[in-house]
């Protein structure tokens, strides 16, 4: 009965006892960040008074596994104590950053703690909202946080999952290190575009997956035209569930402006539109590439080879086929067995 009270955390002080007396036994206070969030709290600051002096290896990963799993009560707590360490603070080169936007999170708390780290010469800042309730991001919240890191040389920004309902374009302005943008499926992505192409600079979009939402056509070819040098991974979703003229003209963008892609993920086809397949042949730096819910007829697997990049090294089908023959037909294509790696899904339909 004591065991399992001082597990749930109904005997706080004889807990802390415990773990006190752990505090040496490096590998068992691993586990005991894992049991519960007491436990955890208790822990955290026994593992990181001199994290440097843990004897048998040099690799300060676990520093990145706490504060990726740590709840957010504590995630200042736990950001302070890796200031308090200067040894490792003047050594940081490269920050990697994500923030949920969670309304139990302050983002502004953490502002003065990257401002007091200044030998930073890499950004990377992820802003992830949630899958079930895409989140907004405060302009002055975005803003604050790139200015924490004024003289960064590189800076890499990804929005996944937000609402752009407020403006950002002044902020984006600001930005003279931006390597790359990477917008994965957001909302209001036609408010944000029509931001992007108010830009003066040069607006380095390297990702734009659309699953969520796509952009009104013409706003694309906009964008397409700003930044379709820059772009190098796109994913369509509702685009493929859209009529026939709007995928040929969605491809025909694409295709017109986007000339570095590597890796492009579709959504949608059947027979009736495998034309559209036949645009991939101008897209030859592709090597990722995955297409859902192929109507597999005959005159799609023997055309493979024609159709598909000559150097795609990654291959995803989601098949609908009737016959298993057609199969068969597929998996002797010379074009498919010298692919690298094929990742093949298959549904029968007989």
């Amino acid at each position: 009965m004591t065991c399992s009270k001082i597990i749930s955390g109904d005997l706080p002080e004889l807990t802390y006892e415990i773990i006190q007396y752990l505090r040496n036994d490096i590998s068992t206070l691993y586990s005991c960040i894992l049991v519960n969030r007491l436990w955890c709290r208790l822990t955290i600051p026994l593992l990181w008074e001199d994290p440097f002096s843990i004897k048998g290896s040099k690799n300060y990963h676990f520093i990145e596994i706490y504060l990726k799993y740590d709840d957010c009560d504590y995630f200042n707590i736990a950001f302070k104590l890796i200031l308090q360490n200067q040894s490792f603070i003047h050594k940081i080169k490269n920050l990697n950053l994500t923030i949920y936007s969670a309304p139990r999170i302050n983002i502004t708390s953490i502002i003065p703690y990257l401002k007091s780290i200044n030998t930073i010469s890499s950004l990377y800042y992820n802003f992830y909202g949630h899958s079930y309730n895409p989140q907004n991001i405060n302009k002055i919240h975005l803003s604050q946080i790139i200015n924490s890191q004024k003289n960064s040389k590189k800076l890499i920004i990804t929005f996944r999952k937000i609402v752009f309902n407020d403006t950002f374009n002044e902020v984006f302005e600001q930005l003279n290190v931006l390597e790359s943008i990477h917008i994965i499926d957001c909302k209001v992505l036609n408010s944000f575009i029509q931001q992007i192409l108010d830009i003066t600079k040069p607006f380095k979009l390297k990702t734009l997956f659309m699953k969520k939402e796509l952009p009104n056509i013409d706003l694309l070819q906009l964008l397409l035209q700003k930044s379709g040098n820059y772009i190098e991974n796109v994913s369509f979703g509702p685009l493929m569930n859209s009529d026939t003229d709007t995928k040929r003209k969605s491809f025909e963008l694409i295709t017109r402006y986007c000339k570095k892609i590597q890796f492009l993920e579709l959504l949608g086809f059947d027979h009736q539109n495998i034309y559209s397949l036949l645009l991939f042949n101008l897209v030859q730096n592709l090597n990722y590439l995955s297409i859902y819910y192929i109507d597999a007829n005959l005159f799609v697997l023997q055309n493979l080879d024609q159709i598909l990049p000559f150097k795609l090294e990654y291959l995803n089908l989601d098949f609908f086929i009737e016959n298993a023959n057609n199969f068969e037909i597929f998996l002797s294509i010379d074009y498919v067995l010298k692919l690298g790696c094929v990742k093949v899904l298959i549904f029968y339909h007989i």
